[in-house]
Order: C-alpha cells, then sequence, then structure tokens
C-alpha cells in the first residue's frame, strides 16, 4: 500500500479534529515540500489525540520518506513513537534503529543515543546509559553551539540516571540545569509535580547542597501544593536554618520513609544551616562569634559546636578558625548564596549602618581637623 492510500484508509479512523491533518499531510507529500510536512508532523504529534496513530503512521507513512525530512526533527518525531510502543526493549531497538539513521548529523545523533539510553535505564542498565552520557557529553563539548532542545534531553536523561543511583547533588544539578532549558507552563502536570517532588528531596538529603535560593525562586516550586505542600515549607525552612520550623515538620518527615532514614543527617544539616544564617545576620557585629551565642542559634549543645564548625569547614560552607581558649569561632566567609526578601533585608541594614559609621567617622575626622588647625 502506497503512503498515500494509507492516509486514505486512515483518515476515517482518526478524530474529527485531527482529520485536517491528514489531508494536509496528503497534499504537501504529493508536492514534496518536506520542511511543510515535518513541521505539520511534528505538531500533530503533541495531539494527546493522536498518540494511538503514531506507530502505524511512522510505519507506514514517515518511513517513506525519512531521507528527506530534517534528522533532529525525525528524531523527536520518532521518540514520540517510541512512547507508544509496548515495553523499554521494543522502545530501545527502536530508537537504536533510528539512531543508526541519522548518523550523518551530530545532534540528532547524540538525542536518538540518548533517547535509547534512557530506555536502557528504564531496564535497570546503569553502566549502558554511564556510558553513553559519557559519550554524548564529550561530542556536546565539542560543539559550537547547542540547540536547547538537544540540552534539555541531555539533562532530562541525566537527571533520571542520577535518580536511579540516588545521587541527591547530582540529580539537583542536573534537573535545574533541565529547567532552563524548557518551558515549564508547556509541562504536563504531573511531570512538573514529579519534578517538583524529587527536586525538594534532592535538595533536602544533598550532603552538598546548603543554599536552596536558586530552587525556592524557581516556578517549579509552584507545583508543591495540596499533599506535597509541606515539601515547600521545608525547604524555606532549611534554607534558613529555622529549626522551630523544622521541628514542627518532625512528625511529617517521620511518616516519609526516606527522610525518616536520614533522621540523624537532616538534623546535622538543618544546625549547618542555621550556623551559616548566624553568620550571616551577624555582618555588622563582626564574625567572632562565641560558643554560647552559636549553641543558642543552633540549638547544639556547647560541647558539640567545635565539632559542628568543623563539619562546615570541611564542607567549605564557610572559612575561619577555632578559638578554643576563648571559646570563640572566627569565621571570615559565607559561602555565596541566593537571597531571599528578607535576607536582601538584612543586607540592606548592614549597608545602612556602615553608611551611618563612615558618616560620624568623617564628621569626627572634620571636627578634630579643624582644632589641629586652629592650635
Amino acid at each position: 500500500m502506497s503512503a498515500v492510500a494509507f492516509l486514505n484508509t486512515l483518515r476515517p479512523q482518526v478524530p474529527p479534529q485531527l482529520q485536517p491533518k491528514i489531508d494536509s499531510f496528503i497534499t504537501l507529500y504529493d508536492k514534496k515540500l518536506w520542511h511543510q510536512l515535518t513541521v505539520e508532523l511534528e505538531d500533530f504529534v503533541h495531539h494527546k489525540e493522536s498518540a494511538r496513530f503514531l506507530q502505524p503512521i511512522y510505519s507506514n507513512f514517515i518511513a517513506d520518506f525519512e531521507k528527506e525530512i530534517n534528522q533532529l526533527s525525525l528524531v523527536k518525531i520518532a521518540h514520540a513513537v517510541s512512547k507508544q510502543l509496548k515495553d523499554a526493549n521494543q522502545a530501545f531497538e527502536f530508537m537504536t534503529s533510528v539512531a543508526n539513521k541519522v548518523v550523518d548529523c551530530q545532534e540528532a545523533l547524540v538525542v536518538a543515543r540518548l533517547e535509547a539510553a534512557n530506555y536502557k535505564l528504564l531496564q535497570g542498565d546503569v553502566e549502558f546509559t554511564e556510558t553513553v552520557i559519557e559519550e554524548c557529553n564529550k561530542i556536546i563539548d565539542k560543539m559550537m553551539f547547542v540547540e536547547p532542545f538537544l540540552q534539555a534531553t541531555f539533562y532530562r536523561v541525566v537527571t533520571d540516571f542520577e535518580k536511579i543511583k540516588a545521587n541527591y547533588t547530582g540529580y539537583y544539578k542536573n534537573a535545574l540545569l533541565y529547567l532552563a532549558c524548557v518551558d515549564v507552563d508547556k509541562m504536563e502536570l504531573n511531570e512538573k509535580v514529579q519534578r517538583a517532588v524529587d527536586l525538594g528531596l534532592a535538595a533536602l538529603l544533598s550532603d552538598k547542597i546548603y543554599n536552596f535560593g536558586e530552587l525556592l525562586l524557581h516556578p517549579i516550586l509552584e507545583a508543591l501544593s495540596g499533599p506535597n505542600e509541606w515539601i515547600r515549607h521545608a525547604l524555606f525552612a532549611f534554607n534558613c536554618g529555622d529549626l522551630q520550623k523544622f521541628e514542627q515538620q518532625s512528625s511529617v518527615f517521620a511518616n516519609h520513609t526516606l527522610l525518616n532514614q536520614q533522621a540523624g543527617f537532616l538534623k546535622q544539616k538543618i544546625s549547618l544551616m542555621a550556623l551559616i544564617e548566624c553568620a550571616f545576620k551577624r555582618q555588622g557585629q563582626g564574625r567572632s562569634i562565641p560558643f554560647a551565642v552559636i549553641s543558642q542559634e543552633t540549638k547544639i549543645p556547647e560541647n558539640e559546636i567545635e565539632f559542628l564548625v568543623m563539619k562546615a569547614l570541611s564542607l567549605n560552607i564557610i572559612k575561619g578558625s577555632i578559638d578554643q581558649v576563648n571559646q570563640v569561632v572566627n569565621i571570615n566567609w559565607v559561602q555565596p548564596r541566593v537571597l531571599n526578601r528578607e535576607q536582601i533585608g538584612s543586607v540592606k541594614n548592614s549597608i545602612s549602618q556602615w553608611r551611618e559609621r563612615i558618616s560620624e567617622i568623617v564628621a569626627l575626622a572634620e571636627t578634630e581637623t579643624k582644632e589641629i588647625l586652629v592650635q
């Protein structure tokens, strides 16, 4: 059966709103307007009603002229088709076959290989996926310009890989990079909620992320509502080292298996973030902080303050020294942070106080100078 004959047979089966698309396919195919046909096909695959027709359309229509159209567009369409296949192995084989057809276009080849590797990941083959990610990353690094779609695909596959490995830091960083490459408003609600939940948990459980400012300002957090709103509250509590709010949510954490297993780590993390906030707030008062003050701010006994500070120093979230004799911590650097409105207000107040002190010194200098000149 010819490609056009197949479309004529298919036309009565598709929903009425999609039938004009089929007519357009036939017209553009007859005129060999491959670019316009590609655009129409890409639009077609994004319709929810088209899902069950994608596989036969690809096999009986697109396969007839796949060499004539943009190869990256071909891979995009093929990926939509792969989602309709029965299992991950079948989808892997299909995307691998597509990758073999687009070897002349690096961008298309990388996307096809990444999507194929993602299906391998679903089958539990972590090593294969890791190898493909590393190979594709080397190719991308050599590109002069990288399409946003290619970047999004790469970071999406990497985040799925890091999630399987339970690498919270890697997931957090790559998920934010992925979100920077896509339009969050166009994401399906289920995906948006899942990504927001995973990002929130990764931020809480990472042993290297001690500033959530970038995430807290991201629109993806709007998806954390209803039963997931507690994650949003937890992120804000951790970001400013609010131990009281942390304690208020202890029962919620206890009911979450993953967080309950990491209860000790989370207690230490909120204490470290309280230490950072304590140092941040004392900009105008100097950062030589007595153990007693740190104990009050972090709710950690004074005999454990030294260990807490040593942990912060080893994580490089602060720099300074410990004066064991005088029971004082001298902090001369705090890890750069994305600030919320309250923290920006604190910086503003510190700058105002600094200006007032400078004005007082200038006024004093002017007064003393006049007396010297008179004498």
